[in-house]
């Protein structure tokens, strides 16, 4: 889970490196329930799973790996340049940010939110037009470095099943037709709003 060289584009440097759940929607990976999600929408949670990692900034994007213990394991990229906003969305307890693309809204659980903010913002604003093409030339040469999405861990996911089953909890969540990878599509999706034409917006993020 920590990141290494391979995991850097050139010229890249890690800033803050923080505990961090990537939020992802089950039904878009074709998941089954989890057999403990009762207890999650008491935290507003319903049909969103928490998926534990790491969340680094780094001069030029944030960069999500996740450990190996969930049901979903990879990594994703959402490059600072592409970054219109960074809210804080907590509720209660639960301490969230949403990271706000043209096509994207990225959820993350993470604690220390405002300091977090502050910083995002300072390396948004630190990036010159010679290092945002950089960026973009960096980025489209090393995708799988910029990250390849979120994958199915199958024996997690069966051990999952075999859970619901034990609780006799109901039927099963529907798997999705050629279950596709959301946060890989996310990636690319991020990569093309990275190498759009317009100057990119570099807006202060609100807290």
């Amino acid at each position: 889970m920590d990141v290494r060289s391979e995991d850097l584009l050139p010229g890249e440097k890690v800033l803050i490196t923080k505990s961090a759940n990537a939020l992802v929607k089950i039904t878009e990976y074709g998941l089954s329930r989890f057999f403990a999600d009762d207890l999650l929408r008491l935290m507003g949670m319903k049909k969103i799973e928490g998926i534990g990692g790491k969340l680094y900034l780094t001069n030029y994007r944030l960069l999500f790996k996740s450990h190996a213990f969930n049901r979903l394991t990879g990594k994703f990229s959402v490059a600072l340049p592409t970054i219109k906003s960074v809210k804080d969305t907590s509720r209660f307890v639960m301490k969230r940010i949403d990271v706000v693309t043209d096509t994207e809204t990225f959820q993350f659980v993470v604690w220390g939110i405002p300091e977090l903010i502050s910083a995002i913002d300072r390396a948004r604003a630190a990036l010159t037009d010679v290092e945002i093409e950089q960026l973009r030339t960096s980025a489209a040469e090393n995708y799988r470095r910029f990250g390849d999405g979120l994958k199915v861990a199958n024996a997690i996911e069966t051990m999952n099943r075999a859970l619901l089953v034990a609780r006799k909890s109901g039927t099963l969540a529907k798997i999705a037709a050629g279950a596709s990878n959301p946060f890989e599509l996310s990636g690319i999706m991020n990569l093309l709003e990275l190498l759009g034409d317009g100057p990119p917006a570099q807006g202060s993020s609100t807290g």
